[in-house]
């Protein structure tokens, strides 16, 4: 069975690759509609879009409306991710199988490496942005008055309730589950007598549960293999949806079959994902970090 250059099998496993991003990926929900970007010159920029207007100036009766500005100007932001992976599996080593083996490869690679990196580098340059940062321990008896402080400080900056989101660590999940503050019914099925403690949103701001290998103050970039995180736990972070643009510019799997690849009798998997993600200056009260030294 011959495949020609990465056709029939980049159609088969883009889609799965495209799937697995959507499923796994936390910062997903932030994703920037791409009408609100605009493309430089340079393959490395893009803009953002900016707006000052004029306030409310006097009504006069003979003259009438005082005329007002409006300023729109557009941001430069330069990209900084430019990441990529090439795999080559051996022509003998699974003839039979090759696309289980070709499955296996991108879904992993996609699951285990590419979104926990994405991830954890928009939080990173998030909490770096943020106007607003907390450096504090929570637990099941103060975390409920955490996030409502967080909320505080963005409702006097003016922020939209409509639009944020709260990401949140696994154990400050705990401990918001186990607040003696919330009060919960349960109601048990009759039928299998199931119950669930989960909740997906907190006074109606939508609640996003990130591993806390994703979710710190600071990461690393290796040259040649992976991230990590090299900076202080988060236990949550507040982001209205409107003050980052996390961008990918490309995300392109490719696949080869032997007779293609050059440097070696083998099927070749390359990845290339080209993004990152920028705050308006405008914009920073949108973003509140809460995060403890340890």
């Amino acid at each position: 069975m011959a495949y020609n250059n990465n056709i029939d099998l980049a159609e088969n496993y883009v889609p799965l690759l495209d799937e697995k991003y959507r499923v796994e990926s936390k910062t997903e929900v932030l994703d920037t509609p791409d009408e609100l970007v605009q493309e430089g010159q340079m393959a490395d920029t893009i803009y953002l879009p900016s707006m000052i207007l004029d306030g409310l100036a006097d009504y006069d009766r003979n003259a009438g409306f005082d005329e007002g500005g409006v300023s729109i100007s557009w941001e430069a932001h330069t990209f900084t991710q430019d990441r990529g992976k090439e795999f080559l599996i051996d022509r003998m080593d699974d003839m039979e199988t090759i696309q289980v083996t070709f499955g296996n490869v991108a879904g992993q690679f996609v699951r285990n490496h590419v979104v926990p990196e994405i991830d954890a580098y928009r939080f990173a340059e998030m909490h770096d942005s943020a106007e607003n940062t907390e450096d504090e321990a929570v637990d099941e008896t103060n975390i409920v008055e955490a996030i409502d402080a967080g909320h505080e400080v963005m409702d006097n900056a003016e922020v939209p309730d409509e639009g944020r989101f709260i990401f949140i660590n696994p154990t400050a999940w705990r401990y918001l589950k186990q607040s003696d503050v919330l009060q919960r019914n349960f109601d048990v099925q009759q039928n299998n007598e199931e119950v669930n403690r989960d909740f997906y949103d907190l006074d109606g701001t939508p609640i996003v549960k990130v591993p806390q290998g994703r979710l710190n103050t600071q990461v690393t970039i290796d040259d040649t293999d992976g991230f990590e995180a090299t900076g202080e736990p988060i236990n949550f972070m507040i982001v209205h949806q409107d003050a980052v643009y996390p961008i990918t510019k490309t995300q392109q799997p490719r696949i080869f079959d032997p007779e293609t690849t050059q440097k070696a009798d083998a099927w070749k998997f390359d990845y290339r994902v080209y993004h990152d993600i920028f705050t308006p200056q405008n914009k920073t009260a949108g973003i509140y970090s809460s995060f403890e030294t340890e």
